[in-house]
């Protein structure tokens, strides 16, 4: 863990119900609500739901448009990402709803894959590649679809907690942030940038662990267009 002051149980909870090869994505997600925000949240109840309305729609394309699914206008907050509270509201990010959208897929028998695309997630199936609503897949040749890159099921994840990091930074959430951290790291996620937040969480909270992190980031990735601004951080650090 990164600095001993998060709940360690908890993110070693999730990392090891991740690798349960029997849990699914969104599974895995809903895991991650769990831990983060709603400790008492039933996961199978989320399934359940998920299940009903891919029964009560069967699978085409535009299935979260006719189940009343938006995307958000900020993708960014907390509510856009965390997936029981996407489920409730029926909107959230792109990323978020192209989960959501892969599990409508299996539940009908459909093989469908979490894609990487221009500006966001697509959704991949045998014969077509849409964005997450089923419209047209800005960028993209769907006549060659084999040509877009499947994201692994790890890379969605480091996804969904670097935008929740961000979000917890942003309302000063420290605990919420550092979780997410050690939630990348736990399964091998770990980015400089994550580093540098450490520290700078540390910093906030007056630990002098800090300038650690800082100078760790600092040496894996010295050509940050922050560099200046954190080596200046960690010069006044080491004289205080």
């Amino acid at each position: 863990m990164s600095s001993g002051s998060v709940p360690e149980i908890l993110v070693s909870e999730w990392v090891s119900y991740t690798r349960a090869s029997s849990i699914s994505l969104i599974e895995k997600c809903l895991k991650m609500s769990q831990v983060l925000e709603t400790p008492d949240m039933d996961i199978d109840h989320y399934m359940g739901v998920i299940r009903e309305d891919s029964l009560r729609y069967g699978y085409d394309i535009r299935i979260l448009q006719r189940a009343g699914y938006t995307v958000a206008d900020k993708s960014g907050t907390v509510l856009s990402n965390l997936l029981d509270k996407v489920i409730d509201t029926r909107c959230g990010s792109s990323l978020s709803l192209a989960i959501i959208h892969q599990q409508m897929a299996s539940q009908s028998g459909v093989r469908a894959a979490v894609v990487s695309g221009a500006d966001a997630p697509l959704i991949r199936g045998e014969s077509f590649c849409v964005d997450v609503m089923g419209g047209a897949a800005k960028g993209i040749d769907t006549d060659r679809t084999p040509g877009t890159k499947a994201l692994f099921e790890e890379h969605i994840l480091r996804s969904m907690l670097a935008v929740l990091k961000k979000a917890y930074l942003k309302t000063a959430q420290y605990d919420r942030a550092l979780m997410c951290i050690d939630m990348a790291a736990g399964i091998k996620m770990t980015m400089p940038e994550d580093h540098r937040d450490t520290g700078l969480i540390l910093y906030r909270t007056g630990d002098k662990k800090a300038v650690w992190w800082l100078k760790k980031y600092l040496r894996e990735n010295p050509d940050a267009d922050d560099s200046a601004a954190v080596s200046g951080l960690v010069d006044f650090l080491d004289t205080d």
